[in-house]
Order: C-alpha cells, then structure tokens, then sequence
C-alpha cells in the first residue's frame, strides 16, 4: 500500500495524532471521497500497519465513533525508515546521549510519537527519538585485488 501517495497520506496522518482519526475526520482532512479513503483504509488494515478501533464496548461496529490508528507493526516501521534517513554517525560517537545537540534539530511529522516495539527504550528519560541509541561500527577488511574477468 505505500506505493500509493492516497495510501501514504492516511498512513502518516494517522501517525501524527496520538489519539487516531474517524472516518469522516480522514475524509474531511484530504478533501477525498469516501470510496477513495475507504480502499486506502482497507489496504493499509490489509497490510497490518493501522487498526480500526472503538473507544468503548458499545461502540463497537459504530463506525461513526470507531477511530483508525497505527499498529506497532506500522509504528516501528516508520520509526525504521526514519532511522535509516538520519545522516550518518559523526567520528568517535558511540551512544546517542552524545549527539542530542547535533541531532536536536532534526523533526519530522512523527517526532512526537512514543514507538512501543519491544524495545523498552521509550521509557527512559535518556530516550531521543532523533538518533539511535547506539551505534555499531562496521568492521572493514581489505579484500585484496579484484579481478574484473581477464588477466
């Protein structure tokens, strides 16, 4: 489904509100019909990366009061392709406490969003959604001559 930019705009609107959006708040948002927001919504469910929800037992089935939000499934997969654009680890840094300053600045629509996968780094008052926690160096060999077909 993110091949789609319809599918991308719900996506990503979903993740920048904490509390989720109705059906008509989505529809409302992209000015789209319903048929359009409703085949996005379907195919984001479909792919596991937002839930339909209700706030209460007797809503449920309601879907004038039943909400969409990200799953954790969608949740860490933003939080991964976010890590993957941060730019790369400045010399000698090993644990993200040390860059805070560096990384301060960077913000994204998701910033605010706490990412619950397993992790459990999101409850530490150290945690800084703007860089990694740690970071691994990559070991790097020499591999000798390369041969490109004849000699």
């Amino acid at each position: 489904p993110l091949g789609d930019r319809k599918c991308w705009a719900l996506y990503v609107a979903l993740l920048d509100n904490d509390e989720g959006l109705r059906f008509n708040q989505l529809k409302e948002i992209f000015k789209a019909e319903s048929s359009e927001v409703s085949r996005s919504l379907k195919s984001l469910a479909n792919a596991g990366l937002i839930t339909k929800r209700a706030r209460c037992l007797t809503d449920i089935g309601n879907n004038e009061v039943s909400y969409y939000v990200p799953t954790v499934l969608g949740k860490s997969l933003i939080k991964s392709l976010y890590m993957g654009l941060l730019p790369s680890k400045p010399g000698g840094i090993t644990h993200a406490s040390n860059v805070r300053g560096e990384y301060g600045d960077i913000k994204g629509s998701n910033t605010r969003m706490e990412i619950g996968v397993g992790e459990g780094i999101h409850d530490s008052p150290e945690y800084s959604r703007g860089a990694p926690r740690r970071y691994n160096s990559l070991p790097c060999q020499s591999c000798g001559r390369v041969n490109y077909g004849s000699d």
